[in-house]
Formats: structure tokens, sequence, C-alpha cells
């Protein structure tokens, strides 16, 4: 099942969504022009939409946010390169 929220945007005359798929975690924006949907990357969109999304999810962030490593890629980067080297060692 794919579940996607959307949140509009505050960019003056455009027509944007920031899109959060909540299966992958992953942000994506869409913009209406004319009758067609053009979609984007987070990494690759246009900097207005990535900061129009900062500003209107700025009042949920918290001050001192929790760490969650399990969900960062560096620590998954991490795991692999313990794994390689424990494995090396190993035999």
């Amino acid at each position: 099942m794919i579940f996607q929220a959307g949140i509009n945007l505050d960019i003056e005359n455009r027509d944007v969504q920031a899109i959060i798929d909540l299966d992958t975690g992953l942000i994506g924006f869409t913009e209406k022009v004319g009758d067609k949907t053009e979609e984007h990357y987070y990494t690759k969109s246009p900097i207005e939409f990535r900061v129009a999304f900062l500003n209107k999810i700025e009042s949920l962030c918290v001050n001192n946010s929790h760490m969650n490593f399990k969900i960062c890629r560096k620590e998954q980067l991490s795991d692999v390169v313990r794994n390689f080297v424990f494995e090396k060692g190993d035999s």
C-alpha cells in the first residue's frame, strides 16, 4: 500500500506540495504547472521548495532532538564496515 501525505507550501504564484512517503520516509515535491504535475526528489528540487518546507515545519521541531541511530544512514554504513572488519578478523 502506498501511503503519502502532502503538505501545501507557501510559495507565491506556485502550486507546490511537499510529499512525504510514510512507508519509505522519503520526501519529495510536486508542482502543478497547467494540467501537468512535475515531480522532484528532495535533494534535486529547487531551493525555494526546501526553504518553504523547512519554514512550514519549523514550528513542529523541538529545540533538543533525541537522536535515532536506527534510521540514520551513517549507522547503516558503520554496520557494513563493522561487519566487514569482524568477518575478516574471524577467518
